[in-house]
């Protein structure tokens, strides 16, 4: 097997066919599938942009003209290993295969496992391939995923970090590739080639590929000085791999921020306004360290920002693996000396607002039920037995009845209105978070 993501383009007419081979090589750890077709005479023009290491070719029968017309992909991806899974086969296809330059044929009736075995074994050894100007590159695949989610141009350059003249030079270069002349068109276009499956929500980060199995890497930003020396010690005595950054300028396109398989956790110290853009430019979770105190201004600041957890600086060496341990594993801690403290500011914030009840159903008490008892969004669907994108928008329309912003917001509010059994708070559990006796709140998941 490689030590790297397969790349895998897949045609098939028959669209399950197509979405179920899909589906089931991207969930693999080792393949990467970068686009699907319908239409066999699309392959080529597919690979052409996404450069795959194996095109996989769902042909039905095998015929010499099917051979034919898949000679066109030789010359549009010469690198890129073709594999045909037929039915049957006409004999005289055998031979125009071999001449075409097919990589494998396999029959359908092998099964998966055979198809697998080949996948793996035609992508080996790893190639190394030279920049090719008619491939997209990665920021065309943005926009052109960013204009699948319906932004413009001033969106599509705020989240990307870039100007929108540099939006527009990409479009062209976009559009020139995918041979359309309009965004209508590229859509169109890149739906039919399988370029925005998993595409990005208008308000969630773009997307970023985490291989199970590989290591985290934390990304230790601020000023230099003590504290950020802290974190870094804290780092190494884990034994965790990190980078330390005091600049936000080119970050996202670092050679760590590119290639990075892993999973990333972003640890925030002292953060300023202009900092929280990291943790969003790198579809990350964030960690706040706060050098001194904090007061609570500062901590209310962090979670509204979506801080999954808070840690003093001069706890910071020792607590700090602990604390991204349980943010890995989708929980929200804090120092539990500034929870009662956080309470009260909470209760007061909500003192100020109306005291009107809002009138819930019961699918929108069962979500505020859940985030009391911890439950992350996947935990709540399968506890509920309903769809994660059910609870998503249920979990939408409770936050906009309750005026809250996140799901710590919510728990305290539906407290203050007595939505929520106080008696449930119990299941706030705190829990010891080292062998030193320091106690930290494990509070709900901040998986909105």
């Amino acid at each position: 097997m490689t030590d790297r993501l397969i790349r895998v383009a897949v045609q098939s007419r028959r669209r399950l066919v197509r979405e179920a081979l899909g589906a089931y090589l991207d969930g693999l750890p080792e393949f990467d599938v970068v686009g699907q077709t319908a239409d066999v005479l699309a392959l080529p023009d597919l690979c052409a942009l996404r450069r795959p290491d194996v095109a996989v070719a769902d042909v039905g029968r095998l015929t010499v003209d099917t051979v034919e017309a898949l000679r066109t992909l030789r010359v549009a991806a010469p690198s890129t290993e073709i594999v045909l899974c037929y039915v049957d086969i006409a004999p005289p296809a055998l031979d125009a295969a071999a001449r075409a330059g097919i990589t494998a044929l396999v029959p359908a009736s092998r099964g998966l496992d055979v198809l697998l075995r080949v996948l793996r074994r035609v992508a080996t050894p790893v190639r190394r391939r030279r920049p090719d100007g008619s491939a997209l590159t990665q920021r065309e695949l943005e926009i052109a995923t960013l204009l699948g989610a319906g932004h413009n141009v001033p969106e599509m350059a705020g989240r990307m970090g870039i100007s929108p003249r540099t939006v527009e030079n990409h479009k062209r270069r976009l559009y020139a590739k995918l041979g359309v002349g309009n965004s209508s068109q590229a859509v169109s276009r890149a739906s039919a080639l399988g370029l925005l499956e998993g595409a990005a929500s208008p308000d969630g980060p773009l997307p970023r590929r985490a291989e199970q199995g590989r290591p985290p890497l934390v990304v230790a930003h601020g000023t230099r000085g003590p504290c950020l020396d802290q974190v870094a010690l804290g780092l190494v005595d884990a034994g965790l791999p990190f980078v330390l950054s005091s600049t936000l300028d080119g970050l996202d396109q670092a050679h760590w921020a590119r290639w990075h398989r892993g999973p990333l956790t972003v640890v925030l110290v002292d953060p300023g306004p202009e900092d929280w853009t990291l943790p969003a430019m790198l579809a990350a979770p964030a960690v706040v360290v706060h050098s001194t105190g904090p007061d609570l201004a500062a901590v209310a600041d962090a979670l509204l920002h979506g801080a999954q957890a808070l840690v003093r600086g001069a706890e910071a060496r020792d607590d700090l693996a602990a604390l991204l341990t349980l943010v890995g594993s989708g929980y929200f801690a804090m120092d539990a000396a500034h929870i009662e403290d956080l309470t009260d500011w909470l209760s007061t914030a909500v003192a100020d607002r109306t005291t009107e009840v809002p009138a819930l159903t019961t699918r929108e008490r069962d979500i505020l039920v859940s985030i009391a008892d911890g439950h992350t969004v996947l935990q709540t669907a399968r506890s509920l037995g309903i769809a994660k994108k059910t609870v998503e928008s249920t979990q939408a329309r409770l936050f906009r009845k309750l005026g809250a912003r996140n799901r710590a917001e919510a728990l305290a509010m539906g407290h203050r209105l007595g939505l929520v059994d106080i008696a449930s708070a119990e299941s706030l559990r705190f829990r010891a978070a080292d062998q030193t006796g320091r106690t930290h709140a494990i509070a709900a998941s901040v998986g909105n």
